[in-house]
């Protein structure tokens, strides 16, 4: 009987440890970029953030001011426990746009590559290097047959310096 149990036990730890890779390698990939921009002493330091998001062939990734009542639209959080918080709109690009004979209404969407900038300002004079850039990012995904949950997940980069070469290092993200 415990042999029994050990071995859907480790059929079941099986079957998670491919569930997470499976939502890991899904249809949209995430990338967080952050560099300093040359802000007045006044004003203190400012970050550029860019969020850019990977979205695979017949796939749909929805827009900022997605209209309510269909797919959930792309929504960009600055998570209060760090030294940043948002300094502006966040922009996304022109969305496009096409009527969704499945929600009945129209949708604004992104497909390929979509970048939104995200204007962030330090809350409290740091007391050495800037700490990494927190954002999280709430969005969901359909393609022409099915929409996938609304996912959540934080994104994670270490603040750059202004650079004359665009040197930028990637993100490290977490799914939650």
């Amino acid at each position: 009987m415990t042999r029994r149990i050990k071995i859907w036990a480790v059929l079941l730890c099986a079957m998670c440890a491919s569930c997470a890779c499976v939502a890991e390698s899904g249809p949209v990939h995430w990338k967080l970029t952050a560099t300093e921009t040359n802000a007045t002493a006044s004003s203190g330091p400012q970050v550029t953030a860019h969020a850019t998001a990977t979205i695979e062939s017949g796939w749909h990734l929805y827009a900022l001011d997605q209209e309510q009542g269909g797919p959930v639209p792309t929504n960009i959080i600055i998570p209060s426990d760090q030294i940043f918080e948002l300094a502006g709109e966040i922009q996304q690009p022109q969305p496009l746009m096409k009527f969704d004979t499945n929600f009945n209404l129209p949708v604004r969407y992104f497909e390929g590559n979509v970048t939104f900038t995200i204007p962030l300002r330090v809350k409290a004079k740091p007391t050495g290097s800037l700490a990494p850039v927190k954002v999280r990012v709430a969005y969901q995904i359909c393609n022409d047959q099915t929409c996938l949950p609304p996912t959540s997940l934080e994104l994670t980069a270490p603040v750059h310096p202004p650079s004359p070469h665009g040197d930028i290092a990637h993100s490290k993200h977490t799914r939650s």
